[in-house]
C-alpha cells in the first residue's frame, strides 16, 4: 500500500481529508496528520510516506520549508500542495521545489483523487523500474566472472591488439596491463 499523510494547520481540513475519502479503497494507507511542518517531519521520519498533502502557509514551519527539508534529508516523496492563496508566486515556487501538484482550497474530492491516482501511477512505475534495475544488476554481477574468463581465453587463443584488450579489460574491471602480455 502507498502511505499518505496530511499536513495542514486547520484541524477541519485534516479531519475532512482523513475521514471523507476511503483511502484504503484506493490502495492507500493513511499514516497520520500534522498541524505544521515540524510535527510532520517527525511523522515523515517514522513512516516515510510516498505522498504528502500539505498546506503551504502554516505556523512554525510552512509547507515550502517542509518540502525543502524533505529534499535535504533525501526523502523520496511526492508533495501535493493545497492552498487558499491563488497567488502565482506560490505555485511557481512550489513547482521549482518539485511539488507534484498545486490545488486551491476548497479541495474538490474528484480533483484530488485524480492527482493522487497520477501520483500512485508514477510511484508504481518508479518501483517497477527500480526492481528491474536490481534484477539486471544481479544478472550482471553473476555473469561478470564468466565474461572475464571468456575474454582471457580469447587473449590466450587469438591475437588481439593492445587497444582491444585494454578497452575490454576496462569494461570487465580486469586490473592487468596488456603490455605485459604482448
Amino acid at each position: 500500500m502507498i502511505k499518505l499523510m496530511v499536513v495542514d494547520d486547520e484541524h477541519w481540513i485534516r479531519e475532512g481529508l482523513k475521514r471523507t475519502i476511503d483511502w484504503s479503497s484506493h490502495g492507500i494507507q493513511f499514516i497520520g496528520d500534522a498541524e505544521d511542518g515540524c510535527k510532520a517531519l517527525e511523522l515523515i521520519e517514522a513512516h516515510v510516506p510516498e505522498i504528502i498533502i500539505s498546506d503551504i502557509k502554516m505556523p512554525t514551519m510552512d509547507g515550502m520549508d517542509l518540502m525543502e527539508e524533505i529534499k535535504k534529508r533525501g526523502i523520496d516523496t511526492k508533495v501535493i500542495f493545497i492552498s487558499g492563496f491563488s497567488d502565482f508566486a506560490y505555485a511557481q515556487k512550489a513547482v521549482k521545489l518539485g511539488a507534484f501538484d498545486y490545488i486551491l482550497k476548497p479541495v474538490e474530492e474528484p480533483i484530488l483523487l485524480e492527482i493522487i491516482e497520477r501520483c500512485i501511477s508514477e510511484i508504481k512505475q518508479k518501483q517497477e523500474l527500480n526492481s528491474r534495475l536490481q534484477e539486471l544488476s544481479g544478472r550482471i554481477r553473476e555473469s561478470l566472472p564468466l565474461a572475464r574468463q571468456k575474454h582471457l581465453e580469447m587473449c590466450l587463443t587469438r591475437s588481439l591488439t593492445e587497444r582491444e584488450m585494454q578497452s575490454a579489460w576496462e569494461a570487465l574491471h580486469i586490473n592487468l596491463d596488456p603490455k605485459r602480455l604482448i
